[in-house]
């Protein structure tokens, strides 16, 4: 089977990964004689793979250790300076990869391994593989800033990933924590802790994954075995939670982008509308077009509103065209205040001022049941056997009413009830009130 050149050679630990690509634009690594270019595959099982004329040899039994990292010694193969570093500690030859480095200031647990698909799984943080540390900061750290330390904090190369912190103790001026990461940024821990203004003064790694460092003391180291192997492959348990903080965070992230993406589009429609505007104005200047648009510094500004030349805003008056229907033109009929009497040539139309009864008195009334029916007889008759009309002897049907002005020979208004002239509908068809005075007279002397 075909795999990259660099990768079969990082496993057969001749270098690492980067350090074959480099060997590879060199020129010194051939397949079957001829110089190859990085990114060519081989099959180890067919091809010749030289590195400066050394045929490559795969089938290296893969091998783990165990390290206790003492303080002041630099994880990796390679010392930059006079410093120890962790290859010097175990006497393998042969290429081994680090797992989990830390800074020379902390301490803990390493794992270093001649397999370097394990290591990139061990170590590349889009696998979420756990890693625990024991850390001491200084003061009473307070469960907000915990919280906030959880849900990831904003570094120089972006958002942490969240993690999962518990308290394990608490003392008058430090607190000893338990975090537990899925990511490992250059001096994480530190920097985080720094910004939350509780400084570290202990750091130690105790796990990576289920593997623990044990009673190992600084600097020493053991080979794993089959079962600390699979311990090393298991996550913490905490890694529920911490993918569910993990959910959270880019739901927060999401939602963030999409306000401001809005918020980008709203400055770029406002910008787009006061060049439309300041368009529509250099074109007509003396125009009555405007954008309509609301202020966002004044909010009890109206908006304005956009009217084209030559048509009716809303709420304007008619054309005269609809004056037949438009009532404000009409002149209300002069009438006396005190006459509430219709014309007997008037008509129950509902535009006729005859209906406004504004100016009318109020007429006491007695109760419906006191009232006598009126039927549709002739006006001034009265059915046989009833008193004469206008309530007294002497007043003849038709003729004028004594102390009244109207002139005798005026035929009632068809409103009258059906009594004495002068009666109305209002009075139940009783007649005036001097019949009703005359009639109060002739029961007495009975």
């Amino acid at each position: 089977m075909k795999e990259r050149v660099q990768k079969l050679m990082a496993q057969a630990n001749v270098a690492s990964r980067r350090a074959a690509e480099e060997l590879i634009r060199q020129g010194r690594v051939t397949v079957n004689g001829r110089i190859i270019q990085l990114g060519d595959q081989a099959d180890p099982a067919v091809d010749t793979i030289e590195v400066d004329g050394t045929r490559l040899r795969l089938g290296t039994d893969k091998r783990y250790f165990a390290l206790n990292k003492p303080l002041y010694v630099v994880s990796s193969n390679v010392s930059q300076d006079d410093r120890e570093n962790v290859r010097d500690l175990i006497p393998y030859q042969g290429h081994l990869f680090t797992v989990g480095r830390l800074d020379a200031e902390s301490d803990g647990l390493m794992v270093l391994t001649n397999d370097g698909d394990l290591a990139n799984q061990l170590s590349h943080p889009r696998y979420e593989h756990t890693k625990t540390y024991k850390v001491v900061v200084y003061g009473n750290v307070s469960q907000d800033t915990l919280d906030r330390w959880e849900k990831g904090v904003y570094l120089e190369e972006g958002l942490t990933a969240p993690c999962s912190i518990r308290v394990q103790q608490r003392d008058a001026d430090v607190t000893v924590l338990r975090i537990v990461m899925i990511e490992g940024k250059k001096r994480q821990i530190r920097r985080v802790a720094a910004m939350l203004e509780h400084p570290v003064k202990r750091l130690t790694r105790t796990h990576i994954g289920k593997l623990e460092l044990g009673k190992m003391r600084a600097g020493e180291w053991r080979e794993l075995g089959k079962d600390e192997l699979e311990l090393l492959t298991t996550p913490a348990s905490d890694l529920s939670y911490i993918r569910r903080l993990r959910r959270e965070q880019r739901a927060i992230k999401r939602r963030d982008y999409r306000s401001q993406q809005l918020g980008e589009q709203k400055l770029a429609s406002r910008q787009a509308l006061s060049e439309l505007e300041q368009a529509l104005n250099k074109a007509r200047p003396g125009s009555r077009l405007r954008v309509s648009r609301i202020s966002d510094d004044e909010d009890d500004e109206k908006p304005r509103r956009r009217t084209a030349v030559g048509r009716r805003p809303a709420g304007s008056a008619r054309s005269s065209g609809s004056s037949e229907t438009d009532r404000s033109d009409r002149r209300p009929t002069s009438r006396k205040s005190g006459d509430s009497r219709r014309p007997a040539d008037s008509t129950h139309s509902s535009d006729s001022p005859a209906n406004d009864t504004s100016d009318r008195r109020p007429v006491s009334r007695k109760p419906a049941g006191n009232r006598k029916p009126t039927g549709s007889r002739p006006t001034g008759s009265r059915p046989t056997g009833s008193r004469p009309a206008g309530g007294r002897p002497g007043n003849r049907p038709g003729g004028s009413k004594p102390g009244s002005s109207r002139p005798g020979g005026r035929k009632p208004s068809n409103r009258s009830g059906g009594g004495g002239s002068g009666g109305n509908k209002r009075d139940g068809g009783r007649g005036s009130g001097d019949n009703r005075r005359g009639n109060d007279k002739r029961r007495s002397s009975r």
